[in-house]
């Protein structure tokens, strides 16, 4: 059942994360605005929670710095009608690509040593 706020810890336990790590994303991506209740507590929406999920996967999946990650999350806007699942399946058709591109220019460098090999072999001929 979804609920409508969470505490910083059941956030943290759901994303198997500790609360000083929360605390410091929340400074470096203003896309996290969790509000705070009325004893001064952190309250973490759905939206915040899916916010962090996208930032956990930009940083410890496909291990970009703070820095990387807050250019990939600055690339989209944010507002508050976007689907999140959009903005993720768009960062991973990006990294797709990249990765595809990786694999072809290194499919390729390995064509050429093979065929300066053949090259080598055939001079001596």
């Amino acid at each position: 059942m979804q609920r409508l706020y969470y505490s910083i810890s059941e956030v943290a336990k759901i994303l198997d994360e500790e609360t000083y790590v929360l605390r410091y994303w929340e400074k470096e991506f203003p896309q996290i605005s969790p509000k705070k209740n009325r004893s001064g507590k952190r309250i973490y929406s759905e939206r915040d929670l899916d916010i962090l999920k996208i930032i956990k996967k930009l940083l410890r999946e496909d291990k970009l710095s703070i820095q990387g990650a807050k250019e990939q999350m600055a690339k989209f806007n944010l507002s508050n009608n976007v689907n999140l699942n959009l903005f993720e399946d768009n960062i991973n058709e990006n990294y797709n690509q990249k990765s595809i591109n990786k694999t072809n220019k290194e499919m390729l460098n390995n064509i050429k040593k093979q065929l300066l090999n053949l090259l080598i072999i055939l001079d001596q001929y």
